[in-house]
């Protein structure tokens, strides 16, 4: 119960400050299963409402310019996305999300409203819910840092407080996590799904080998190959099965114990999951950062060592060492005794040795080196003179025998700074008094040579030199009015600093530099964005800050993938002779350079494409029988990629490419990245959504960098390139154009092969500082360290993919968008409500946005069944919404039932299939079809059904109930609107054309058994 029991430990407010500061009465705000917008009495809504459950009350604020924004953590305690505002935020919903007690969260799930003693209605919404194993609840705010929020915040702090006590809750403002502990956590985190666990037995072979405390990679060697293992040691750790110091860096030599009972150690009362991390601390072991032993005087060394008899600061109290027996310190306090590890002491922030010195500063030679050379040679020579200050030695301590008037035995430290103050004037070194010494005494233990340097010299010259302060500061005000605005000249900028500085300071009591003088103040006070002689828009068009980001960096494969879109430089001919840009979508991951999936589509690129390609990033590509062996994983010369073939068989007909299942998927503000079927995809897989801030390409510069690789080390030199920009366009782009979109699509599979054994720049290793590697050397030298974790999909994993809805059984079966879908095996559910009752009674359905001839209904029993459309046996290829719609359009409707009306469109639609089959279709119609029609399709007959899964797979698919035919597009067609009781209603989108595919169609069957 760590972040629960340190939530309680904030303190609550009593009633009669209730009364002061919130006058009577709460109310709760909050959108119901359905989006209605519910206010309702705070004593009831606390009783009644599942506030876990619930979406947010509003959304969390953008922030332009930041590298970050809202985004959606993936909870491994309830397997759903958790909307989280900011990395505070975040961090906080690690720890919650690793406490075993929390059962359910949720981000701004409700808004508090009450009324001041004025009768003033005030809100606030807590960033934070977490429900809690015994039905109590936690709402939480994570401020950045302590003042976030101002005096709004600290009394909307102080009204929940009451409220929260009311109900038996809490309430709490977390404070920032440590940056090692939220370093780890968020190390750990990468771990937090269950697929981590392992296979069957690999988890108790784990636990068993951990009986006693032991270095994780020792322990992970005797369980097997570390590979493998080590995903399931970082798992146990998450989950608390095994526990490790998690205030100290956590490394292949950290010490883990088995799991610490929580009776021997209950959490200290410091709000987060500090006090659960402190307890593993102290129950586990850390590394010692020096060696245990009998003490030594540090008088002529100047370093205090721990020793029995000192006093120390530990935990803010003072001690006394008892005893030393290893790595154990025996401590003795005033009211109690402890025995901690020396790890564990010496991390301690407040840790001390009573009475020792600072120990000396190492030398900063970088620093030293810009120093001019008079300032070097001077430094050096004071050092001399301090050393023989302090030691009597001007060489240090064991040189030699100190002169008689700096003798430490004889004169104390003060008579030795005066005595050299006195031989330092005598010998021409300046006049320098007693203070002056000391001061360069403590400057040279503070900050070593470099506190000797005359830092005079090192200054950079003021860019004002003697220029009249407040024209500077009128000068910076006036480039600050000019950012994002049209941009004039110099000279133009004069007027308008006289007028501030006449607004400020009176008319003609500050006059303005000479024109020279102004102009060199502009061209060095500027930032180089907002100068007027640069350009307005620049590629960094970040409105805050004219500030560049740090670089990214991710520790391990998976940890951040940037998925982004694009057109491709190169002209492909459709299958309609025409000529165009295809669309490239590609997935990069931070960690390795690896581009993980690339797809090319002639159309705009929809959400199920991108969700789909989530599942191409998490299994191995298979080699093509006609690529040479070098390409090929099984021949590769990395021992650790070697390792992996004996883990997953998939991989011996694999691609020489990583294969890594994402953990965060950063993309941009695109409606396909931020639909509910891309982000419903990611949260089937476990995997966080972060969308980046609007105008902020930066925040994803990895992704936007890779384009440009593969336009220069690949398009630029197939026919039909059209240049960057149209300024280096070719006139004959179109007509050179050779190469259809699959045949770009096979180029683009085989290249990047190459790319994956290209050096990259920006891939070094610690221990090969000056080497680039390429991206399989990266990916084999971090899976070494992070393990990796095979990723089975089967044929009801893809499925589970495609874009969902809900929708009734009617008595007539299932209406979607004038089409009726049927089954015998709804005749138990015709009219009746699902189970979900979240859902006002629909049931959930998987639509194939490239074939609609068949949908998949989730019945009770968990499974997704088959159901085919009525008219299914009329139509022998498969159709998407563009077409349907199409259909809709031309089709005439008679005066007739709605069955009738159906009946003529599917005749129409069967007529378009045909025509277009003989080639005898409009322009317009094979256009259609072509643009919206899934690459290489194979050809489907109604008496022979394509490949399918024997029958012990059923149990992993969906249930064949007609003819066995299922082919799976992977296209996201926009949403209709059918009603609760079935009734046609036009979507939103209804209109907008399903575009081609890259994917293709397939059998989901058939492609589980391929891997």
């Amino acid at each position: 119960m760590g972040s629960k029991d340190a939530a309680a430990a904030g303190g609550r407010t009593s009633h009669g400050q209730t009364d002061t500061d919130t006058g009577l009465g709460w109310e709760a705000v909050f959108l119901d299963p359905l989006g209605q917008v519910v206010q309702q009495r705070w004593a009831d809504a606390v009783l009644t409402v599942a506030f876990e459950e619930l979406e947010p009350t509003s959304a969390f604020p953008v922030v332009p310019g930041r590298r970050w924004g809202p985004g959606l953590w993936w909870s491994a305690t309830t397997g759903r996305h958790v909307a989280c505002g900011s990395a505070a935020m975040r961090a906080q919903l690690m720890v919650l999300d690793r406490d075993p007690e929390v059962v359910g969260l949720a981000g701004r799930p409700v808004q508090v409203l009450w009324r001041t003693g004025r009768g003033q209605v005030r809100s606030w919404t807590p960033q934070l819910f977490a429900r809690y194993r015994d039905g109590t609840a936690l709402l939480a705010d994570c401020p950045s840092r302590p003042e976030a929020g101002g005096q709004r915040a600290l009394k909307a702090a102080t009204v929940l407080q009451a409220a929260c006590a009311q109900a038996g809750w809490t309430y709490r403002r977390f404070k920032p996590l440590e940056d090692i502990l939220a370093t780890n956590l968020k190390w750990l985190a990468g771990y937090r799904h269950p697929r981590n666990a392992g296979r069957l037995g690999l988890m108790p072979a784990v636990l068993e080998a951990f009986t006693r405390p032991r270095p994780l990679i020792e322990g992970a060697e005797t369980v097997g190959d570390p590979i493998e293992v080590l995903p399931v040691v970082f798992h146990a750790l998450w989950h608390g099965q095994l526990t490790t110091p998690l205030d100290v860096p956590l490394q292949e030599r950290a010490l883990v114990s088995p799991a610490i009972s929580r009776a021997q150690h209950p959490p200290s009362p410091s709000g987060s999951l500090a006090s659960s991390t402190a307890a593993e601390g102290a129950g586990g072991a850390a590394r010692a950062s020096g060696r245990g032993g009998r003490a030594v005087s540090g008088r002529h060394t100047g370093r205090p060592v721990l020793a029995v008899g000192a006093h120390v600061r530990f935990r803010e109290s003072t001690w006394q060492v008892v005893a030393v027996a290893g790595q154990l310190i025996h401590l003795a306090g005033e009211s109690a005794d402890e025995s901690v590890l020396a790890g564990h002491l010496f991390a301690d922030a407040s840790f001390c040795i009573v009475g020792g010195e600072r120990p000396q500063a190492v030398t900063q030679w970088g620093l030293f080196e810009t120093a001019p050379e008079d300032a070097r040679r001077r430094a050096l020579a004071w050092q001399r003179h301090i050393r023989e200050v302090e030691s009597g030695l001007p060489d240090g301590p064991g040189t030699g025998v100190p002169r008689a008037a700096y003798d430490p035995d004889r004169f104390t430290l003060a008579q030795r700074e005066q005595a050299k103050a006195a031989e330092l004037t005598a010998s021409g070194f300046g006049t320098i008094s007693r203070t002056t010494v000391q001061r360069m005494r403590l400057a040279y233990r503070k900050q070593g040579l470099w506190g000797l340097v005359d830092h005079r010299t090192t200054r950079r010259p003021s860019p004002a030199r003697r220029a009249d302060t407040r024209v500077i500061a009128a000068i910076e005000e006036a480039l600050r009015r000019q950012r994002g605005r049209s941009k004039g000249t110099v000279k133009g900028l004069m007027p308008l600093v006289a007028q501030i500085l006449a607004d400020r300071h009176g008319n003609g009591t500050v006059p303005l530099p000479s024109q020279a003088t102004f102009y060199r103040l502009v061209h060095q006070l500027a930032d180089p964005t907002e100068h007027p002689h640069r350009p307005t828009r620049t590629g960094g068009n970040s409105p805050a800050g004219r500030r560049a980001f740090t670089p990214t960096v991710a520790l391990r494969p998976g940890e951040q993938v940037q998925v982004d879109t694009t057109r491709l430089d190169v002209m492909a001919v459709f299958d309609d002779t025409t000529t165009g840009r295809p669309e490239l979508t590609i997935a990069v991951d931070v960690a390795t350079r690896a581009i993980l999936a690339a797809v090319l589509r002639p159309g705009p690129t929809q959400a199920v494409d991108a969700a789909l390609l989530l599942a191409e990033m998490a299994v191995p590509h298979p080699a093509r029988p006609t690529w040479p062996d070098a390409l090929r994983l099984a021949h590769s010369p990395l021992p650790q990629l070697k390792r992996l073939l004996s883990l997953d068989e998939r991989l011996h007909g694999a691609a020489a490419r990583p294969v890594v299942v994402p953990e965060t998927i950063v993309v941009d503000r695109g409606k396909i990245y931020l639909s509910a079927a891309f982000t419903a995809a990611c949260e089937t897989l476990g995997i966080s959504v972060q969308p980046t801030p609007p105008h902020a390409p930066a925040a994803k510069g990895i992704v936007e960098r890779t384009f440009h690789t593969i336009n220069q080390l690949l398009c630029q030199h197939l026919p039909g390139y059209t240049g960057s920009d149209v300024t280096r366009r070719g006139a004959d782009a179109e007509t050179e154009a050779r190469f259809s979109v699959a045949q770009l699509q096979d180029l683009l599979d085989e290249w990047l092969i190459h790319y994956h054994h290209r050096p990259h720049e920006g891939l070094r290793h610690p221990t090969l500082p000056k080497k680039a590697l390429t991206p399989n050397q990266m990916w084999a030298a971090l899976i070494a360290v992070t393990g990796h974790v095979p990723l089975p999909l089967t044929c009801n994993d893809y499925l589970e993919l495609l874009p969902v809805r809900w929708q009734a059984i009617t008595a007539r079966g299932i209406r979607l968008d004038h089409r009726t879908y049927d089954h015998d095996c709804l005749a138990p559910y015709r009219g009746q409500p699902s189970p979900l009752a979240s859902r006002g009674g629909k049931w959930e359905i998987h639509t194939n946005p490239h074939d609609a001839r068949q949908i998949y209904l989730r019945l009770p029993d968990g499974h997704l069944t088959e159901i085919p459309w009525i008219h299914r046996d009329h139509i022998h290829a498969p159709f998407n919404n563009a077409t349907w719609q199409h259909i809709k359009t031309t089709t005439t409707r008679r005066s007739g039932d709605r069955d009738t009306h159906e009946a003529d469109l599917a005749d129409a639609l069967d007529q378009l299939m045909r025509r277009a089959h003989t080639h005898t279709a409009t322009p317009g119609e094979q256009r259609l079809i072509t643009r919206t029609a899934p690459l290489k399709t194979p050809p489907t007959t109604t008496g022979t059904p394509p490949a399918r899964a024997p029958q012990p797979e059923q149990a992993d698919g969906p249930r064949r109930l007609t003819d066995g035919r299922h082919n799976d597009g992977r296209h996201d067609p926009p949403d209709d609107t059918e009603q609760a009781h079935g009734e046609d209603e036009p979507g939103d989108d209804a209109d907008a054309p399903v575009p081609y595919t890259g994917l293709g169609l397939y059998d989901p069957a058939q492609e589980a058994l391929n891997w």
